[in-house]
């Protein structure tokens, strides 16, 4: 008897609940209003879909292309954007898009307080390299030096200004006889390619139409190959690295570190057929008889 009368009970509370919710939405959306929480927090508390980071990012982009009067709403937005977690990248975009608001309403104060925020794709930043690539070219390798010393320790950049500097650095080398300082740069860019398959490589190279879509690299015929295998050639050290990659490779097959200098190893060593089944292991690797989907933004720096 008392479980058949707590029935209507418990639906009268149950329904007392669901009214309760609503008021307390409603509230939050009023409190959102007045307080400025970020909209993310909005859409929870009201049970709306809440866009992801990358999403909004992409939307506020549309409208700071929009002109003038879509720049109270982006900086509105990216205020609200700011109170989110974010990934790196996304934090950096964050950044970018914030410097432009703040910069194109003359919002003095918002870009000052931007000012000493860390930016690995600082345009400072890729100007200087871009310099230091024009004075290569020009034979002004003093100035060179001081470029990069300007731009700072290429570990602390992204990926991409890193592998710019290090390849400078080893044409540079080579135009003044240094071997022990090129080979340790292209170590380094040969020791990178490894990466190609990850979203820090594809970021960039994905193609607009199938950004989901892994490209493919002519990993056998970049430029700081043919210098690694001239560079093993003079050091003689290609068999120690031969052995070293195979040794590595009967423990973890998939290394693909390893498996590319063996390929320069084997090539280094005159085994020409061998290195190029070893870069054929490599299941993003590009062959002329592999369909392939080229990749974007492809062009030999400096």
């Amino acid at each position: 008897m008392n479980r058949i009368g707590s029935f209507p009970t418990m639906m009268g509370t149950r329904r007392a609940l669901q009214g309760l919710s609503i008021v307390a939405a409603c509230c939050a959306i009023l409190a959102v209003a007045a307080t400025g929480r970020p909209q993310a927090t909005v859409a929870a508390q009201a049970g709306e879909a809440v866009p992801t980071p990358k999403a909004e990012l992409a939307e506020i982009t549309k409208i700071l292309g929009t002109g003038p009067r879509g720049l109270n709403e982006a900086a509105e937005r990216l205020e609200a954007l700011d109170r989110r977690e974010l990934e790196t990248g996304e934090r950096e975009d964050w950044l970018r898009l914030a410097r432009t608001a703040a910069l194109r309403r003359g919002d003095r104060a918002r870009l000052e307080s931007l000012r000493n925020v860390p930016d690995r794709f600082a345009l400072v930043l890729i100007q200087r390299i871009f310099q230091a690539s024009a004075s290569l070219a020009a034979a002004d390798f003093a100035a060179v030096r001081a470029q990069l010393a300007e731009a700072g320790d290429p570990e602390s950049m992204n990926e991409r200004e890193k592998r710019r500097c290090y390849a400078i650095e080893a044409r540079l080398a080579q135009l003044e006889g240094d071997a022990v300082r090129e080979r340790a740069c292209v170590d380094k860019l040969v020791d990178h390619l490894q990466h190609w398959p990850k979203p820090m490589c594809q970021s960039c190279h994905a193609t607009l139409a199938e950004p989901d879509r892994l490209t493919h690299l002519k990993v056998s015929e970049v430029w700081f190959g043919d210098r690694f295998v001239a560079l093993m050639q003079d050091r003689g050290d290609a068999e120690r690295i031969r052995a070293e990659s195979e040794a590595r490779l009967s423990k973890r097959p998939g290394d693909a570190r390893s498996r590319i200098r063996l390929g320069f190893a084997l090539r280094a060593l005159g085994r020409e057929e061998e290195a190029l089944e070893a870069f054929r292991a490599l299941p993003w690797a590009d062959f002329p008889d592999r369909p392939v989907h080229k990749p974007r933004m492809m062009t030999t720096f400096p």
